[in-house]
């Protein structure tokens, strides 16, 4: 009732245990030699990845331009962050200097997590900590970038949304 992929990984864990198990003497004989190892699964192609050419005809079209999630769009396109990772403030993005130029960041050390409330109700909630210390990176903001971050805040203004996070739902939440 397992699927080939956890087989698969409980069959290599497994090995590595009798391998060790056999180099320490702990074991004389291998148990497996007359087990029919499974074969390693294919890997599951990415699901919902974009390809370019896809991307370059979303953020050309003009009708897409009017749309609200837009600048998310955009955003997350030229930064390749995770929509999780759009929990930033408009006073996250610094400016740092490269060789003498000028070039705006965010640093990314906050992510979004769905939590369940009462009643298996679920809201989402912004954590002060990444999933692991790799995770906090700074991301460096090319033209697109930036210009996405300024369409998505005259965007709310438009709109009259006052949250403080820079993309947020049309209604001022944070984005799922």
């Amino acid at each position: 009732g397992k699927s080939k992929k956890t087989i698969y990984n409980v069959y290599t864990d497994f090995k590595t245990l009798i391998k060790f198990a056999l180099d320490e003497h702990i074991i004389y004989e291998n148990p497996l030699t007359d087990f029919k190892a499974p074969k390693q699964p294919k890997q599951r192609t990415a699901q919902g990845v974009l390809s370019q050419s896809d991307y370059i005809k979303i953020i050309e079209n003009e009708d897409n331009k009017k749309e609200y999630y837009y600048n998310a769009i955009l955003f997350l396109g030229e930064t390749g962050i995770r929509v999780s990772e759009l929990a930033f403030k408009k006073d996250d993005i610094i400016t740092t200097y490269i060789d003498d130029k000028a070039v705006k960041c965010i640093v990314l050390d906050k992510t979004l997590k769905r939590i369940i409330i009462n009643d298996n109700k679920t809201a989402l909630k912004v954590i002060d900590e990444m999933k692991s210390d790799n995770s906090e990176r700074v991301i460096y903001l090319n033209e697109y970038a930036e210009k996405a971050i300024t369409g998505q805040l005259e965007a709310k203004q438009g709109q009259h949304i006052k949250s403080g996070y820079v993309f947020t739902s049309s209604t001022g939440t944070l984005i799922d």
